[in-house]
């Protein structure tokens, strides 16, 4: 599945470290486009629970 991110407020090394937990046997990848977006190939689209928790304000 795609999925893009607006990179403003997400920690990355927060989402690299959801990305390797959520998805340790199956291959991803995380770049930016060139609308300076994060556009992730993953085997399932993050929720929004998920994409909170990567969030630099996030407690979690």
């Amino acid at each position: 599945m795609k999925q893009t991110l607006d990179p403003r407020y997400i920690d990355i090394k927060k989402l690299r470290e959801l990305l390797l937990r959520l998805f340790p046997e199956q291959g991803w990848k995380a770049r930016m486009n060139r609308k300076g977006e994060f556009a992730l190939d993953v085997p399932r689209c993050l929720t929004d629970e998920e994409i909170d928790s990567v969030l630099m304000f996030s407690t979690e």
